[in-house]
Formats: structure tokens, C-alpha cells, sequence
């Protein structure tokens, strides 16, 4: 059985293989449906004193920061594991990742729920004329101009949900902080020295080897893990 629709259709746009569409001036018609929700506790490693002040790019710099500045964002990973190889995961096999003890682990819970553009969501992808290459192209300039559509034509969305390039199915986070600060709860764990274990864990997990000068008295040696 055929089912056919009277909707008119419009051509996907074209693209060039394994690349993003690139944002279009306006949204559809019928734009995505936001979810709300209040996720479970969430994890940032970052080097800023607070993660609700990152710093801002002028031209953009990650997957849906504003490409031109003109809002903040903060990422943020579903898992206390997976935001190391979120993070790390560009490194080979061969590599020792050096110079990151002082780097701080913060996690978030929620004040309140907050309106989320689902880009797992295939309804959502549908709408968009977007499939997951969205959240794994390296692109970043094309990306951040779908942030941007996506920020400034939907006003009540706080934040992007997407699949992990390198997390896999443990979802990052993109808030629009000047959305949604008011509801992100940070709570600073420590860096990554005063971390050991975990960062062992996830160093075993997805083959990372980190390499920290612990600091100490002036004087004595210091030790070095792993």
C-alpha cells in the first residue's frame, strides 16, 4: 500500500559527500519541537574559574559556540568517564597527555527543567535536513552556524543535546548560558591531580595515558602517575 501525502515537498539540500548542509537563512515552517527535561548530573573538564563564564571567542572556536561571539555557550558530558575521551580522544596511542594535572572536573546538577533541541531525536533531524553528521563532522564553522540559526529562531531553547564524537551514545551538551546559567548548579570536584583514580579509570577505559608532575613540598621529589 501506498500512503501518499498532499504536503508539498522540498529537495533536500544538495551536499557534498560526507559534509553538513550548511545552515539555511530561516528555519522550516514547521520548526523542531523542543523536550523539556532536568538531566541526571553532568561533567565538565575545563580550565575556566567558573563554567558558567567560559571563555568567549570573538569568531567561535568549538562545535556550536556562536560564530561570532555574540552569546555564551558551556559544554558539559552525561558522563564522568566519557567527557576524558570527549575531551582526549584525539590523541593516538603513542601520545602521553602532559600538562593537564592543574585542568579542574566540575559537575552540574539542575535548578529546573530546561528546553532541549534533541539532536539524537530523528524527528528533530527530519526537520532539520540534518542527519548525525551534525554531531560529528569536524566542520566547525558550518556547525556553528546552524548554532547560531538554531539560537536566534528558537527563542525558548536552552540547550543543544547531541550525540558524543568520540563519547558515542553517553550525550554531550551545549548550553545557551544566556538562557539557562540560572539553572545549572556547578560544583567544582577538584582537578585533575587531586583525581587519580578516576583519571586512571578513564585512562584505562579508552587507552589514555596521562602523565602528571604532582606538585610538593619545595625541595622533595616530586612523584608521577600513572
Amino acid at each position: 500500500m501506498r500512503v501518499s501525502s498532499t504536503r508539498a515537498t522540498k529537495p533536500w539540500p544538495p551536499v557534498e559527500p560526507d559534509a553538513v548542509p550548511d545552515a539555511p537563512a530561516r528555519l522550516p515552517s514547521r520548526p523542531p519541537r523542543l523536550r523539556r527535561e532536568r538531566p541526571g548530573v553532568i561533567w565538565r573538564l575545563h580550565r575556566e574559574a567558573d563554567p558558567n563564564r567560559p571563555r568567549r571567542y570573538p569568531a567561535g572556536k568549538w562545535r556550536f559556540d556562536a560564530p561570532t561571539g555574540s552569546y555564551p555557550v558551556t559544554y558539559a558530558n552525561v558522563s564522568k568517564h566519557h567527557v576524558f575521551v570527549e575531551v582526549f580522544g584525539d590523541v593516538d596511542d603513542a601520545q602521553i597527555i602532559e600538562g593537564e594535572s592543574g585542568r579542574k572536573l566540575s559537575s552540574a546538577s539542575f535548578r529546573r527543567s530546561i528546553q532541549v533541541l534533541d539532536l539524537g531525536d530523528s524527528a528533530v533531524l527530519r526537520a532539520l535536513r540534518l542527519d548525525l553528521r551534525i554531531s560529528t563532522t569536524i566542520d566547525y564553522a558550518r556547525t556553528m552556524r546552524w548554532s547560531e540559526l538554531l539560537h536566534d529562531s528558537l527563542d525558548d531553547a536552552e540547550a543543544i543535546r547531541y550525540l558524543g564524537r568520540k563519547g558515542g551514545r553517553e550525550d554531550n551538551y551545549c548550553f545557551f548560558l544566556d538562557r539557562c546559567a540560572d539553572a545549572l548548579e556547578w560544583r567544582c570536584c577538584g582537578d585533575l591531580a587531586s583525581n587519580e583514580a578516576l583519571v586512571l579509570e578513564a585512562g584505562d577505559m579508552f587507552d589514555l595515558v596521562f602523565d602528571f608532575t604532582i606538585p610538593t613540598a619545595w625541595g622533595t621529589p616530586p612523584p608521577r602517575w600513572p
